[in-house]
């Protein structure tokens, strides 16, 4: 079923790389069609691949759609789940993010990758924690609000 996933990739690492924006959330979209469409999950590597290519170029909002469908359609990879969490946290959705984070992970015992894995997932806990602690930038604290 996922034979063309690699073409996936492929044209949304393109679109990445071009900054083309729309162009990437038109394959995101295609994508997320298809899998509400499919009962077989996506292939884990691939689905890895996409979410970091929409990562290292900060497109968070076509990022964070990927994931949720990826996860929705039975994707269980720790590593996805924190991506999704980074995005939800990238796009100011602190309670969202820290809510992905707190759950525990069955995946993540085991294996050195789930060990890593585990450790980003607690550092970037970390982050929710202090943007949700911190929220107000220097402007608005200067402003008198609070």
């Amino acid at each position: 079923m996922w034979d063309d996933a690699p073409e996936f990739t492929a044209r949304l690492r393109e679109a990445a790389d071009a900054f083309d924006a729309v162009g990437a959330a038109a394959i995101c979209d295609e994508l997320i069609a298809r899998l509400r469409r499919c009962n077989e999950p996506y292939p884990e590597r691939e689905a890895k691949r996409s979410i970091g290519q929409l990562r290292r170029k900060r497109m968070f909002a076509p990022m964070q759609r990927l994931a949720d469908v990826f996860l929705q359609s039975g994707q269980t990879s720790p590593e996805i789940r924190r991506q999704y969490a980074q995005s939800l946290l990238d796009q100011g959705m602190v309670s969202a993010a820290i809510d992905v984070l707190e759950k525990p992970d069955r995946d993540t015992a085991g294996s050195a990758d789930a060990q890593k894995e585990n450790a980003e997932a607690r550092g970037l806990l970390g982050r929710s924690y202090k943007q949700q602690l911190w929220p107000l930038s220097p402007e608005r604290a200067s402003d008198g609000w609070w």
